[in-house]
């Protein structure tokens, strides 16, 4: 109807405005009005899902969308991620398969597929999955990512070398492949590759930086680049400055843990990865178990016992 309508238009104002307290009322009283809304369903689902990581709501919706068309490929890989959120990874792969039968040329339920399966240290299956969704859509930097970090934690460094090859032509001027190719390179004792990677990626950051100086998480990345180049006074100051522009950010705060971890300075990796677990529960031990930078602290047993925390 033109009501359900105009809540909807209403509510894509309020998310350009970043307020998702009244958008979310106005998508209900849509509901109200029609409560098999597809499009209201869905946003709402969105939102508890990707916004506001309250997941047990986000699949109330997705559950009336299921009972509406229970062949769309879209909700049953939400319901994927919503599984996937409480950590049910067995139940999430089950939906994620779910969604890939009845659509397998999409890439994101391949790539969370495959971090359900790293969550549940199926690693062969994981890498499987992340293969795909890389072959799918080269230019993905998060595909990268999660395959770089589980390839490095399980020690195919060539494998891992070359795949960031190839992500360094598709994406020049992606500044974190490139950071992590000269990790690579450090993992595999070629320590002048790795320095010469390093600088390089460092100067394309300092050009960011320069055209945007409040963006937080290159000034987190900038501690990174200098602690790995064994610059300790300029990566804590770099990391200094992520926190102070964006004192909210997870990924920012976890970014200055694995900066600490690089510099071997333990007792900040402990202060700075309980920060960062506090904002976001998935950094727990199965993240700690193949994320990037923390080689040395893996096995820790304080950080260990703080990332299995509930």
């Amino acid at each position: 109807s033109t009501f359900v309508q105009a809540y909807v238009v209403l509510s894509d104002i309020e998310n350009l405005r970043g307020n998702n307290t009244e958008r979310t009322k106005l998508l209900q009283k849509a509901l109200n009005f029609d409560e098999r809304n597809v499009q209201a369903l869905t946003l709402l689902a969105g939102i508890y899902l990707f916004d506001i990581n309250e997941a047990a709501k986000g699949l109330t919706y997705l559950q009336k969308l299921q009972e509406i068309d229970p062949t769309d490929w879209v909700s049953n890989s939400d319901f994927g991620v919503g599984f996937a959120q409480l950590k049910d990874y067995p139940e999430a792969i089950r939906w994620f398969r779910q969604s890939l039968k009845l659509n397998p040329d999409q890439v994101d339920a391949w790539s969370n597929l495959g971090y359900a399966f790293e969550r549940l240290a199926h690693y062969d299956s994981a890498l499987e999955c992340y293969n795909i969704a890389n072959k799918k859509d080269p230019m993905n930097t998060l595909i990268y990512e999660n395959l770089t970090s589980l390839l490095l934690a399980t020690a195919k460094y060539s494998t891992a070398e070359s795949l960031l090859l190839r992500g360094t032509k598709y994406l020049p001027s992606n500044h974190e492949l490139i950071y992590d190719l000269g990790v690579t390179y450090e993992l595999m004792g070629k320590p002048s590759n790795a320095k010469q990677t390093l600088v390089e990626g460092l100067r394309l950051l300092e050009s960011k930086i320069q055209k945007n100086k409040t963006f937080s998480s290159h000034h987190a990345d900038f501690g990174l680049f200098q602690a790995r180049l064994r610059q300790p006074v300029k990566a804590i100051e770099a990391g200094s400055e992520a926190f102070r522009l964006d004192s909210t950010n997870n990924e920012v705060v976890m970014k200055i843990a694995r900066m600490y971890a690089v510099l071997g300075k333990r007792d900040k990796v402990l202060e700075w990865y309980r920060r960062a677990k506090a904002m976001n529960p998935e950094y727990d031990a199965a993240y700690l178990t193949t994320a990037l930078d923390f080689e040395k602290y893996r096995k820790d047993p304080d950080l260990l016992l703080l990332a299995r925390e509930k």
